[in-house]
């Protein structure tokens, strides 16, 4: 009974696909956020730092946010 509802919940492709989509956009609006943030405090865009945050962002995005934001998709 435990293994059927285990593989009844289990993640398919389309799931993460779904996920690398919802993180690579969180990552997106963080980066976007965070440089509008930088060029409003410095008025020039740094453009080694856009870079790591986007890198960070998107590594956080993809690994975190995805699945979270898969996980509450699939629980409504």
């Amino acid at each position: 009974m435990m293994i059927a509802a285990t593989l009844k919940n289990a993640p398919t492709r389309q799931d993460g696909r779904r996920a690398l989509a919802l993180g690579s956009a969180w990552a997106l609006v963080l980066t976007a956020g965070l440089t509008a943030m930088s060029v409003m405090e410095c008025g020039v865009p740094a453009l080694s730092e856009i870079a790591t945050t986007g890198a960070v962002s998107l590594a956080t995005g993809i690994v975190a946010i995805g699945p979270l934001a898969l996980l509450a998709r699939r629980r409504a």
